[in-house]
């Protein structure tokens, strides 16, 4: 999708060099944001090593919530909900058993979402259920979220999950689409 974005703005592919305007790749290390030069860009800034992944994105936003919620940060004038910006889950392998005592509570009607820690684009999301549960592996590191209950899901009034993806930059016009899911 991106490659096709960048083909329609004319830009072209080039595989080596230096003289290039944009680069859509990795994460680059600390030297190669250091030798960027003032037209190039990339997709990416410095230190962001945290919300680049998913799992790591969720170990920094529970670290903040702890950390808001101690005593001794009561004064500092943040909200206590300021990071409830993603509903709660389990960091897989580690919380792989948490995660599973809790699946099989409430016989078995949880429904979870499961997102591979480093893939990007939808690539490899999918819902797990009672169905499907001993499809989760064991050792893949992923993010998992409850996202509702069978046969409440179409009664209830709450909000299970809101996944809002998007891309940012200088768009001469840009167009947000959200979807709730109820």
């Amino acid at each position: 999708m991106a490659q096709n974005a960048f083909i329609r703005a004319g830009f072209r592919r080039k595989i080596s060099g230096v003289q290039w305007n944009c680069s859509w790749a990795k994460h680059p290390t600390t030297a190669g944001f250091e030798a960027l030069n003032r037209f190039q860009k990339v997709n990416h800034f410095p230190g962001s090593w945290c919300i680049g992944r998913k799992d790591r994105l969720m170990r920094c936003i529970g670290r903040a919530k702890r950390t808001l919620s101690s005593p001794a940060n009561q004064n500092l004038g943040v909200p206590s909900n300021s990071f409830d910006i993603v509903p709660g889950g389990w960091i897989l392998p580690a919380e792989y058993n948490s995660w599973r005592r809790s699946a099989e509570e409430n016989n078995g009607r949880n429904v979870f979402i499961i997102k591979p820690s480093a893939s990007a684009c939808g690539r490899g999301i999918r819902l797990i259920h009672k169905n499907n549960i001993n499809t989760v592996p064991k050792d893949k590191p992923c993010v998992m979220q409850q996202v509702g209950e069978c046969r409440e899901r179409a009664t209830s009034k709450a909000s299970y999950s809101q996944l809002v993806y998007g891309v940012a930059g200088s768009l001469p016009h840009t167009e947000t689409n959200i979807i709730k899911f109820n």
